[in-house]
């Protein structure tokens, strides 16, 4: 099963596989000036993860969605994975599309302009 949205028990969006077991989850954001936060599931680590959004209206309405990856904390542990985390993160982030719903979006594009191991 691929990545869905969808409501945790307690309220929250997420956007899961099931399969790999992978999970994004949104934490929140401080203002407007401040990226996202989220957290993101893998294997037996939970990443921090900031971004900031940029959305840019299509001529049939719809959005195209930018997702700018500004901090991807992974552990020491999984640092080999690396390659792999960004792959998963821009499969979530294109599923997630905006507030967790990607009905009003044209396409998704992730991009990486910093993490950290």
């Amino acid at each position: 099963m691929p990545f869905v949205n969808e409501r945790t028990e307690d309220g929250q969006w997420q956007t899961i596989d099931r399969d790999r077991g992978v999970i994004l989850l949104y934490d929140g954001r401080l203002g407007a000036d401040h990226p996202y936060n989220f957290f993101f599931k893998f294997e037996d680590a939970t990443l921090r993860v900031e971004a900031f959004r940029r959305l840019q209206t299509q001529s049939n309405n719809k959005y195209l969605i930018t997702w700018n990856i500004v901090g991807l904390h992974i552990p020491e542990h999984l640092a080999d994975k690396t390659e792999e985390i960004k792959d998963l993160l821009s499969e979530a982030f294109d599923v997630c599309g905006f507030l967790f719903n990607r009905k009003y979006a044209e396409a998704v594009n992730v991009e990486f302009s910093a993490y950290q191991i």
